[in-house]
């Protein structure tokens, strides 16, 4: 018995030994000492390769992977915390990266070029929390395969006409706390992909026209706005053609009124619309003619 023990101890040790930890995982192993502390990496079953980094040497984190991982798929490359300012052309031209976030990395531009090489690669682009003043048109056309885009929390002022018209395949858009203002045919090209659109605290005034046509739009946030009726100004038909809606956040508006044409009779809108608590104006007769469902904290019909 207790030879038996010293060998299972002895089995237990070697394995453990085998395992390799966080840091000698990464494609770089220990050749690049700066990079050991700020990253950790992890494979997937298929060997898909994950890089998280934060307070990172963002030059010294492209040239190692550059080096180490030109021939590995990367299923995400997630940098946080750290300061990159400026996307330049082509940077990660010799990578096949899936997914891509660069949070709070002061980004304050990203030229034409950036995703050069990417078009058949890259699904998810998250560029939260940076210093982007505009959306980057051009850079973005090439990405055919894009599936989310998020630039949550930027310095956005304007979104222009056909800013997203290539991203045929884009079905999440976020573009929440920006200060921003939506061109009619901002959202042109995605009505017959997006499905999840969010708005949240970009200081409209009035549901966006750009929405209109977004036939497989299912979730709406336009919560904490300054939304004070529906369907706005000039009896607009607010959500005409969102023929797949099935969730509408307005949550932290300052609605007051709701007219009869704001959801039409002869379609079936928002299973879950969302308003305020301290909101109850009464919904004229039309216009919840086909809400399945109505809920706030306090409120239901």
């Amino acid at each position: 018995m207790k030879r038996r023990a010293i060998l299972t101890v002895l089995l237990l040790v070697t394995a453990l030994a085998l395992i390799p930890s966080s840091s000698a995982q990464c494609p770089w192993q220990r050749d690049v000492t700066e990079l050991q502390s700020a990253c950790l990496c992890s494979y997937s079953i298929g060997r898909e390769l994950s890089v998280q980094c934060d307070i990172v040497q963002w030059s010294k984190l492209i040239f190692a992977l550059q080096k180490y991982a030109t021939d590995t798929i990367l299923d995400l490359l997630y940098v946080n915390n750290s300061t990159i300012g400026v996307l330049r052309n082509s940077i990660f031209s010799k990578l096949k990266v899936h997914s891509v976030q660069l949070s709070g990395c002061r980004i304050r531009s990203v030229a034409n070029d950036a995703f050069a090489g990417q078009e058949q690669y890259l699904r998810n682009l998250n560029l939260q929390d940076n210093d982007l003043t505009e959306v980057p048109v051009e850079s973005l056309r090439r990405l055919e395969n894009l599936q989310l885009l998020d630039l949550t929390h930027n310095r956005i002022r304007s979104i222009p006409d056909n800013a997203f018209s290539t991203l045929t395949k884009l079905t999440t858009l976020k573009l929440s706390d920006n200060n921003v203002t939506l061109y009619p045919g901002a959202l042109n090209g995605l009505d017959g992909s997006l499905k999840n659109l969010n708005l949240r605290g970009t200081r409209q005034r009035d549901v966006p026209l750009a929405i209109r046509g977004l036939k497989t739009l299912a979730f709406l946030d336009l919560s904490q706005n300054s939304i004070k009726e529906l369907p706005g100004v000039g009896g607009i038909k607010t959500f005409e053609d969102l023929d797949s809606l099935t969730a509408l956040n307005l949550e932290r508006n300052v609605i007051q009124k709701l007219e009869e044409d704001s959801f039409f009779r002869d379609q079936e809108y928002a299973n879950v619309l969302e308003f305020d608590d301290e909101f109850n104006p009464g919904f004229p007769d039309e216009s919840d003619a086909n809400l399945k469902r109505i809920t706030s904290p306090g409120y239901r019909v």
